[in-house]
């Protein structure tokens, strides 16, 4: 189990020997808590762990095609601007929880962000998620650990995939490699 939590685990830093969360609770986690909110989805039979490692994978992927849209010159920075607004009262409004996730989220991390000092670190970014498991290692390895891998595996469809990973920042307030590309301008897709 150490090892599917270290797999899983790879997308930061932490010392996995302490087994506290909170430095472990990044994107895949950010995912989760949106799915637990049920915001996009209804109540899902599956475990807390079952839903990380299918986060875990989700945000892999996206990860993924931002380092090859920096290989390829179409990814640039662009000054952060709520996008997102409309759709955050469409989704978390209806449940009641808008206030709650504007108060988590004040102030707003990505405003603190030099969009000429992320644009001279986009290739340090590609680097790491580089050195990332492909999508196809990391799904071996949660298959040989018994893990859920698909949305499916979860009782969601590929419906839930775009929602979850552009509302998911907004559930905690981490500087997460997913919350940072809402200021990346991806061309080309």
């Amino acid at each position: 189990m150490r090892t599917a939590y270290v797999c899983i685990d790879s997308f930061r830093t932490c010392n996995a020997d302490d087994w506290y969360s909170r430095p472990a609770s990044c994107a895949e986690h950010q995912v989760t808590h949106l799915w637990d909110m049920e915001v996009i989805n209804g109540p899902l039979d599956a475990l807390h762990g079952e839903k990380v490692s299918v986060a875990a994978l989700l945000v892999l992927e996206e990860y993924k095609r931002i380092a090859t849209a920096i290989t390829q010159g179409r990814c640039h920075v662009k000054p952060y601007e709520n996008e997102d607004e409309e759709l955050l009262k469409e989704t978390f409004g209806k449940k009641g929880l808008l206030e709650e996730i504007r108060k988590e989220n004040e102030p707003e991390l990505l405003e603190t962000i030099s969009p000429q000092h992320l644009e001279k670190c986009l290739n340090g970014i590609e680097e790491i998620i580089d050195e990332l498991p492909s999508e196809q290692t990391m799904f071996r390895l949660l298959e040989k650990a018994g893990c859920a891998k698909t949305v499916y595996d979860i009782g969601l469809d590929e419906s839930a995939v775009l929602p979850s990973l552009r509302l998911a920042p907004y559930t905690r307030r981490r500087l997460s490699l997913l919350r940072i590309s809402k200021m990346l301008d991806i061309r080309g897709e």
